[in-house]
């Protein structure tokens, strides 16, 4: 399972399997200064790719 949540400061994700937690991550940015929604689609899509791929699991 993923979640994240997504803040007008910073953005969070974390990853759980058989309910452990095996990735988090927390990413300070500002949504509000972007006006491009691209910008908001990729940030958002990066992060949760980044929970999802093992490789990147830290």
């Amino acid at each position: 399972r993923i979640g994240f949540d997504l803040g007008a400061s910073d953005r969070k994700v974390s990853a759980v399997i058989d309910s452990k937690a095996v990735f988090s991550e927390e990413v300070v940015w500002n949504p509000g200064m972007q006006t491009d929604p691209r910008y908001h689609y990729h940030e958002i899509m990066s992060m949760l790719y980044r929970a999802a791929a093992p490789d990147f699991r830290t």
